[in-house]
């Protein structure tokens, strides 16, 4: 599942200028803290299981505000419909 996070993150990163590193920043962490943006930089980076991305990921955006959590619900049911219309097609190109 997280592979498919991944490519959809991808696919719609919204790049800010306000990022110092300016690396790629997922929709549901645009206006959250450069702290918080790190902290999932840190995740995504680690050589983790998807399941423990997936995991580690929930909690950090847990500890976030209420913004960010709808963002990144939102986000979780958008990769869940696109997982559900292209199925393992999805996954076959990104694994």
């Amino acid at each position: 599942m997280i592979k498919v996070i991944a490519l959809v993150c991808l696919l719609v990163v919204v790049v800010t200028s306000q990022n110092s590193k300016n690396r790629p920043t997922p929709v549901f962490l645009v206006g959250a803290s450069e702290q918080a943006k790190e902290a999932f930089y840190n995740i995504i980076s680690r050589d983790w299981t998807s399941s423990q991305k997936d995991k580690a990921i929930d909690a950090l955006v847990a500890k976030l505000g209420s913004k960010v959590q709808a963002s990144y619900a939102q986000f979780k049911k958008d990769i869940a419909a696109i997982k559900a219309k292209y199925g393992k097609s999805v996954e076959a190109q990104v694994t």
